[in-house]
């Protein structure tokens, strides 16, 4: 379920204890000549609602995504010279520690952070909602690797592909997300 299409009446009846809240992290860069910018912002938050419907059938609890951060750093893209939105790491991790606090102020106690692109390091960030320990950035220039911004070649690609590898991604997030909930039964 999408917090975003909640009431804050019917957020306020969720049962803070049982219920799992998903935050989607995205980015916005170049994905190469193929995707649009903000493929990995749609990927992420497109498979925590599938997923999170997929967790809800499979055990009688809620999980509730909430809508996704579409900005990141996005240091490795930046020599492609435009596609990008580009956020400092300090000011994205503050950002993400500051919407799982928001929540677990809310009450709640079981957060799940999907990291929707593979650049960030948000280890600290999540340590930080309980301790204050910044992290050292990785520094990493995608442009060094390839010069379209893709590292594989999509035209091996297909429909019949792409679903079997949607419905794995799924099961396997499903799974994941079953699971951050079960500790909710101790």
């Amino acid at each position: 379920m999408r917090y975003g299409d909640l009431t804050y009446q019917e957020i306020d009846r969720l049962p803070r204890t049982d219920t799992v809240v998903v935050l989607p992290l995205g980015c916005t860069e170049q994905q190469g000549p193929h995707l649009p910018v903000d493929f990995d912002t749609w990927f992420s938050e497109s498979l925590m609602i599938a997923a999170a419907n997929e967790a809800d059938r499979r055990r009688d609890r809620m999980t509730v995504v909430l809508p996704a951060i579409p900005v990141g750093p996005t240091p490795e893209h930046r020599n492609f010279g435009t596609g990008y939105l580009h956020l400092p790491e300090p000011l994205h991790d503050q950002l993400v520690v500051a919407a799982i606090s928001s929540i677990l102020e809310q009450g709640f106690r079981h957060v799940v952070v999907w990291r929707g692109c593979g650049q960030h390091d948000l280890h600290q960030a999540v340590v930080r909602v309980a301790v204050e320990n910044p992290g050292a950035a990785p520094d990493l220039d995608f442009a060094a690797y390839s010069d379209t911004g893709v590292i594989g070649d999509p035209r091996h690609a297909s429909a019949d592909l792409g679903d079997r590898l949607w419905r794995a991604c799924v099961d396997w997030v499903a799974d994941y997300l079953t699971a951050a909930g079960d500790d909710c039964d101790a």
